[in-house]
């Protein structure tokens, strides 16, 4: 592969990274946040909907941020992983 092609695959392995797998983090972490804020159900699922802009644009400034791309996709899979394993297990195991 040449140094383009290699440079173009990195980059859109980013920017898959950032809109589809930090997408899926961040919809799984403001479920995660909203379980456990100490609010009412309604001002918890609002508080969160809100910082979840704020999260999303930080996940995806981290794609871009990072060295290799392929730690980019890891960091926000695994983020992501993360997030669904606890929402899991608060759930009581209903996904």
């Amino acid at each position: 592969m040449s140094v383009v092609s290699l440079y173009s695959f990195g980059v859109l392995l980013r920017v898959i990274s950032a809109a589809v797998v930090g997408y899926l983090a961040t919809s799984e972490l403001a479920v995660l946040c909203a379980r456990i804020l100490p609010l009412a159900p309604l001002e918890s699922v609002l508080s969160v909907m809100l910082f979840s802009f704020v999260l999303y644009a930080g996940l995806v400034m981290w794609a871009f941020y990072v060295r290799h791309h392929w730690r980019a996709l890891t960091d926000l899979g695994g983020l992501w992983l993360l997030a669904w394993v606890f929402n899991y297990g608060l759930a009581g195991g209903v996904a």
